[in-house]
C-alpha cells in the first residue's frame, strides 16, 4: 500500500521527467566525465561545510547519474527501490531534519555528489536553501579559461578559501576586494578572511530577499560593484544595508 510520502516521490518524479525532456543530456553531470584528460593539482579537506543547494550540480561518479535528471529530481519508477528510500527519507526530513553531512567533491566553485544523492534529491524538492556537507576540494591547473583564473585568484590567498561562495564572471574582482578588506580589517582590527565572509553573507541574504537574485550577473559580481560605491558593509546597520542595495 502507498505510504503518505509517495504522493511527494511521483511530485519529484514528474519534474525529474520533465527536465529529461526538455533537456536532451538531462541527467545529473559527471565530475569524473569532466575532469577525463584533464591535469589536477591533487585535492584538499575542507572539512564540514554549510553549502548552498544552488551550488550542488552533479555527482562525482558515474553510476549514480541515471537515477536522477539534471535538476537532482528522481527519474525511477514509483516502485524502485530508490522511490521508497526517497519516500522514507523525505519522511524523515519532514519530521527531524536530515542531520549526517553529505559528501562533496568542489570543483572551480560548484559541488558534485560522492554521498548523499538522495538526501540531495529530497532537500532540492523541498526548495531547502543549503546542505551540511564534508566537502573536499579537487584543485585546478590554469589552463587560460576564465573560470578557471577567477577560481586561481582565490586560492592564491589560501588553498583552502572559501568565502560564503563568492564567484565571478570575470578575473581581477577577487583581488580588488581581498585587498579592500585587508585594508579594512587593520583599521578594524578583525580578520581579514572574517570581514570579507561576514560583508559578502550579508549583502548576499538581502540581495536575495529583495528578489534579485534572478539578475543577469553573479552575486558576487553585484556585491563588488557594491563595494566599489559604498565600501564593505563590514557591520553595518541591517535597514542601511538594504537601503543601499535596494
Amino acid at each position: 500500500m502507498p505510504g503518505p510520502y509517495d504522493e511527494q516521490y511521483k511530485k519529484a518524479y514528474r519534474l525529474g521527467r520533465k527536465y529529461l525532456t526538455d533537456h536532451p543530456d538531462g541527467y545529473l553531470p559527471v565530475l569524473e566525465t569532466i575532469l577525463a584528460g584533464r591535469e589536477t593539482a591533487g585535492e584538499i579537506a575542507l572539512g564540514i561545510l554549510d553549502v548552498p543547494l544552488c551550488k550542488v550540480v552533479g555527482t562525482a561518479f558515474a553510476g549514480r547519474s541515471a537515477a536522477f535528471a539534471g535538476n537532482f529530481m528522481p527519474v525511477l519508477e514509483e516502485g524502485s527501490e530508490l522511490a521508497k528510500k526517497w519516500s522514507v527519507l523525505y519522511a524523515v526530513c519532514e519530521e527531524q531534519g536530515i542531520r549526517d553531512a553529505v559528501s562533496l567533491k568542489e570543483y572551480k566553485g560548484l559541488y558534485y555528489v560522492t554521498e548523499g544523492h538522495k538526501r540531495i534529491s529530497v532537500l532540492k524538492s523541498m526548495n531547502s536553501y543549503a546542505v551540511t556537507a564534508e566537502v573536499t576540494r579537487v584543485l585546478p591547473v590554469s589552463d587560460g579559461t576564465p573560470d578557471t583564473t577567477v577560481f586561481l585568484e582565490m586560492l592564491e590567498h589560501d588553498r583552502r578559501y572559501l568565502v560564503g561562495h563568492l564567484w565571478f564572471s570575470e578575473p581581477g574582482r577577487f583581488p580588488a576586494l581581498a585587498e579592500m578588506a585587508e585594508a579594512e580589517a587593520e583599521q578594524q582590527e578583525v580578520d581579514a578572511v572574517r570581514l570579507l565572509r561576514d560583508s559578502f553573507s550579508d549583502f548576499r541574504r538581502i540581495f536575495h530577499e529583495l528578489g534579485l537574485g534572478a539578475l543577469p550577473q553573479t552575486t558576487g559580481d553585484y556585491f563588488f560593484t557594491f563595494c566599489q560605491v559604498y565600501g564593505l558593509p563590514f557591520r553595518l546597520p541591517e535597514e542601511e544595508l538594504r537601503r543601499r542595495v535596494r
